[in-house]
Order: C-alpha cells, then structure tokens, then sequence
C-alpha cells in the first residue's frame, strides 16, 4: 500500500476504532460508483484491490489473522450471493469507506442477503473483529426463504468479541420472515458483544407472528458473555404482543452483565408488546439470577405493556432518575432502582 492511501485512510479507521491497523485491503465492489473505484485503485497495490462480484469474500480471504488486517468496503451495495459471510479469523475487521450519517440514516457501504442461507454473517474468533459504518441488510424480495433467519450472528470463544459501531442492522422487508419464530437481527452465542451508535431494525412493515411464536431483535445465548449497547435505537412497527426486543436463550454463564445505556427501544404501532424482554421457550423470565440487566436514565422503551414479567422485575435496573419514587420519600441519589410498580 502506497503513504498517500494511507494517509487518506488512517482517519476512517480511527473513527471505526482501529489504532495500528495491519495491511489494508479495499472492496470496491461491481456496484461501486465508477469514480470511487477508478480514484481508489491508484492508491492500492493489484493484490489489496478486490473488485468483484464477490469482493467482501476475497478481501476476506487476503486478510491475516493476528496483526489488525483491515477490509474497507466501497460505497455500494455488496450483495452475498455464495452463502454465509464467515468472519472467523482474530484481530481483522470490516469497515464501510462510504459515507457515515450515524443512527437511522444509513451508511453508504452496505451488505445485503442476496441468497437463501443463513446466518447472512457469522464470526467464530478468539480476538477481536470490529464491523464499522456498515449497512447490513437482511432485506429480501417476498418470495424469499423462510431459512434466511439471522442477519448477525456472534459466536466467539472466551477470550474473542465482536463491536458493531456506527452501523444500520436492517430487520427483514419479508414478511414471512420476521414471523418466524427463530428470528433474529442479532444472536450472540460467545464471546463479548459491543454495539455502539447503531441502528437495529427500522423497517417500517408491520410484523405478524404466528400464535405462540416470538422474533426479536437481539437472542442472548448461555455463552454469552456479555453484551454492551451504547447510543443506539432499535425500531420497529409491530401489532403483534408476541414479539420481543431480547430474548435470554436458556442462562448464561454466571458473572455475565448486560448494560445498556442511553438506547431507545421503539415500537411505533398502535399495539403495544406484552414483554420487551424474555427467555426463549415462552418462559418470562430472565434466568436463574445469574445476570442483571442495567440501563441508564437515558434508556428506555416504548410500545411495551411491561419490561419483563414480575417476578424477574429485580434482574433489570435503571438509574433512579428513570424512576418515580412510588412512596412518601425521595429515591437516594446513586442507588439503582428496579421497576416494580406492583
């Protein structure tokens, strides 16, 4: 890679997070503007410069696992075609080169299911893989599969995570498909899970669900280690009571934490969830006291009837400025509130 692209570069690759980044690699896409890829390919070595119709995946193969490798995506629409895109080597990542415009706008760097498989991506590493400024778009046309269920799936070791920042994680324009039971925006099955100033959802159709069944947007296996949601909003217009934002699968690992802070969970139909948060299964709970979910004041949720059911109201926490005080006395500045209202 030539000084000049990197100099043009090293301030996209701050902003995603990335500080010493490895070799850099472009995707500039068959559906690329033909501007950006003929200014693009003069600053990048012939090997480093992926333009085809499956780019993502041989930028992907070209990347070193360990020494912070680092894949940028044209501005675009980048469709997977050939099946799961299959992030699983440590310390490399995927970052939008198109224009940033921060929660509910839209990165211009996209990546769309154009297949029937699924999960649309996955990651399996032992580091850390950071997916910046992307649009990730589980759209399909109506016809589409009932086996396309998951847009991101998360299922790192122990040691490994995954951050999604400053991306759009789009919710099905299938009907079909975000009525099914088993769908998911995002899974985390291991690992650590950060999602900063991210969109999730944000389709405007109004989802329907079979009797019993319950989609939603984030599923929390029991190896998931821990999940962070900062400066984010999940959207999505629903009638139907059955459908979740998070759904606990089984208990995780005890000492796992879920914080969420200053993230607006909306759904902006006329008909109100029963819960916003379960276990998968149908049982409303959360799971055996080994985690807490905590928000801040700045978090909250709309078009639910109650955040979880009673008996698991003392594994959710909100700041006390969230909270009226229900008694004759004032809440103590500094102590965290549930939110039995019983």
């Amino acid at each position: 890679m030539s000084a000049r692209s990197r100099d043009l570069i090293s301030a996209t690759l701050i902003s995603a997070g990335i500080i010493g980044a490895g070799e850099v690699h472009m995707a500039a896409g068959g559906e690329s503007t033909s501007a950006f890829q003929t200014y693009w390919k003069d600053w990048f070595d012939n090997d480093r410069f992926h333009n085809s119709t499956n780019d993502v995946f041989t930028g992907y193969t070209a990347l070193t696992a360990g020494q912070n490798d680092v894949l940028l995506v044209g501005p675009g629409v980048h469709n997977l075609t050939s099946g799961t895109l299959a992030w699983n080597k440590a310390e490399t990542h995927l970052v939008g080169a198109g224009v940033a415009r921060g929660p509910g706008q839209g990165p211009t760097a996209a990546l769309k299911l154009a297949g029937d498989f699924t999960p649309m991506i996955s990651t399996l590493s032992t580091g850390t893989n950071i997916f910046a400024n992307l649009l990730i778009d589980h759209g399909k046309a109506a016809s589409a599969s009932t086996a396309n269920l998951v847009c991101f799936q998360v299922s790192s070791g122990s040691t490994g995570g995954v951050v999604l920042r400053d991306c759009w994680i789009k919710s099905p324009n299938d009907a079909s498909i975000a009525a099914a039971e088993a769908f998911r925006c995002i899974v985390l099955q291991g690992g650590m899970l950060l999602i900063e100033r991210c969109m999730v959802g944000g389709r405007s159709n109004e989802w329907t669900a079979p009797s019993g069944a319950h989609p939603a947007f984030i599923d929390i296996d029991k190896k998931g280690l821990g999940l962070t949601i900062v400066d984010s909003q999940f959207l999505v217009s629903s009638t139907v009571n059955t459908h979740r934002f998070m759904i606990f699968k089984y208990s995780p690992w005890g000492g796992s934490y879920f914080n969420i802070k200053n993230t607006q969970f909306i759904n902006a139909s006329s008909g109100d969830w029963e819960y916003a948060i379960q276990t998968s299964g149908g049982a409303d709970e959360i799971g055996n006291g080994n985690i807490n979910v905590v928000c801040d004041a700045n978090t909250f949720f709309v078009g639910v009837t109650d955040i979880s059911v009673a008996a698991n109201e003392g594994l959710i926490i909100f700041a006390p400025a969230a909270l009226p005080s229900t008694g004759t006395g004032l809440l103590l500045t500094g102590i965290g509130q549930t939110f039995d209202h019983s």
